[in-house]
């Protein structure tokens, strides 16, 4: 997914985005944060910066075989625009470790909602050996501050296979298989 502002709501003059691509016209009540963090304005959830600013993202939420164009839509984690029902699978990569532990509940639960048969869920897996090498690759690499800044991170905040099985199981989710690629630093899960 790739960050991108709301045109509506923001304009299209760079210097009202802060240095992580965040709204300034649309500021987060708790303020600046050593992280990402969400946040719910005027009855929606954001995702806010560590600068404390909203922002959202925008990705491709549906892909036809016969047809070469995806067709993408910006959404709400926690409340999607989908029927019960409405795909086969839903799923979902590297966004989980940037929600709050009920912002992952509401989304698991909107995701099982809109899957006929399955949820997965691709993210980061929190161990020592994914943080050592993420921080030490992103300066190895010389990578711009905020990826240096946001992938350490991202690894702490990732979620462990217990506390997404807890997760799930608060979403309504009763079968949550979980695959740890421990030397990636990567989770798999997927509801049976």
């Amino acid at each position: 997914m790739a960050i991108l502002n709301s045109p509506e709501s923001i304009g299209s003059a760079q210097t009202q985005l802060d240095q992580y691509g965040g709204s300034k016209a649309i500021p987060c009540s708790a303020g600046a944060k050593p992280h990402f963090y969400t946040e719910k304005i005027n009855n929606r959830w954001w995702l806010c910066t560590p600068a404390g600013n909203a922002f959202f993202m925008k990705g491709v939420y549906n892909v036809d075989m016969n047809d070469t164009t995806p067709s993408s839509d910006r959404a709400d984690a926690t409340a999607l625009p989908f029927a019960e029902g409405a795909a086969d699978v839903v799923a979902t990569s590297l966004t989980l470790h940037h929600l709050e532990p009920d912002g992952v509940v509401a989304a698991l639960r909107e995701m099982a909602a809109a899957a006929r048969c399955a949820v997965v869920v691709n993210d980061l897996l929190r161990t020592h050996l994914a943080l050592a090498l993420v921080w030490l690759v992103t300066r190895l690499l010389r990578c711009h501050p905020i990826s240096r800044h946001d992938g350490p991170l991202s690894v702490r905040r990732a979620y462990s296979s217990a506390e997404l099985r807890a997760l799930g199981a608060l979403a309504g989710i009763e079968r949550l298989e979980i695959r740890e690629y421990r030397a990636l630093g990567r989770l798999v899960a997927v509801t049976g």
